[in-house]
């Protein structure tokens, strides 16, 4: 007989507690919706920046491409010169042959009047020779010059697109892991908290010029959703929405938080005025537009729409002025 005559039965409740326990517990439960809009935020953060990179890269290919394009520019009247050139080369071999008499020149030179007169038709004949040849040589170098330009310039454009193959597998993996996350959330409705010092604020008075003009258009994009690499007129990312703005009132901006960066006029908190940029985060991927009162105009991130909010609504980086 059992010394603990119930200890199998208790044995047999205690593993199945542990079961419906292991099952009921925190590794099988579903995240609660503060978990996740805060995955959410996240994977969002992270979308905007490999926007931002990608957006950098855009600008980086343009730029190659109006360099290649300016060396295609240059190498067009570079072939022109060097068939011209040679040309003349070859009608001056062949005048060397022929003379108004049907003479060859070397006899033609002999029978010149003087001995000074063969002297020169020989030193002209040579200069022009040598003159040409030192013309075609000049211009097969630089030839060879803008060819390599150019190929550099292939090259670069080559890998540029690599990268950008690389950031677009990037945002779809990010893209494909919000859509899981939103889809986990399972159609519950999330509300973007609304910064209490948002509500009733009003396009402020401002004097006449450029950044009255951004302003007003940042203004006017309000509730207009975000759009990764969107510059308007329907969505925008973040730099969208600032190039554009100051596009509006005639300056450009790259389309780009740290080319915009590197653009503008460093000023400090106090010195902020309307119409202002405002950079967050140390890698600089976000970018929105100082309005007054402590408040600015942003494009957030995916899902959400441009909107106002507080100055510091995250670490700021720094701030410029464009113009």
């Amino acid at each position: 007989m059992p010394i603990f005559p119930h200890a199998g039965r208790a044995a047999t409740l205690v593993a199945a507690a542990l079961t419906a326990a292991l099952l009921s517990g925190p590794a099988a439960a579903e995240p609660s919706a503060a978990e996740l809009d805060r995955r959410i935020n996240q994977a969002s953060r992270e979308l905007e920046v490999v926007v931002e990179q990608y957006n950098d890269l855009r600008e980086d290919m343009r730029a190659t491409q109006r360099q290649a394009t300016a060396l295609d520019a240059k190498m067009a009247p570079l072939e022109q010169q060097l068939a011209a050139r040679r040309h003349q080369v070859g009608a001056l071999a062949a005048n060397t042959y022929r003379s108004s008499s049907g003479l060859r020149p070397m006899a033609a030179a002999l029978n010149s009047e003087s001995a000074q007169g063969f002297l020169d038709y020989l030193l002209v004949l040579d200069r022009l020779s040598r003159d040409q040849r030192q013309a075609i040589a000049g211009l097969n170098s630089s030839r060879l010059r803008f060819d390599a330009a150019r190929t550099a310039a292939q090259r670069l454009a080559d890998r540029q697109r690599t990268q950008q193959q690389r950031l677009t597998a990037k945002k779809k993996q990010v893209e494909a892991e919000l859509s899981r996350l939103v889809r986990l959330r399972d159609g519950r409705t999330v509300q973007v908290a609304t910064d209490p010092r948002a509500v009733g604020h009003r396009l402020p008075d401002l004097p006449p010029g450029a950044a009255a003009t951004a302003v007003k258009f940042a203004y006017a994009q309000l509730g207009k959703p975000y759009g990764w690499g969107a510059a308007g007129p329907r969505a925008y990312d973040c730099s969208g929405l600032t190039s554009a703005a100051w596009a509006a009132a005639g300056i450009r901006l790259p389309h780009s938080s740290q080319r915009q960066w590197t653009s503008v006029t460093r000023v400090s908190r106090p010195e902020l005025q309307p119409g202002d940029l405002i950079f967050y985060y140390g890698d600089l991927h976000h970018v929105g537009m100082y309005v007054g009162a402590g408040m600015m105009i942003h494009a957030p991130q995916e899902g959400q729409s441009v909107r106002l909010n507080a100055v510091n609504f995250q670490p700021v980086y720094g701030y410029g002025r464009p113009g």
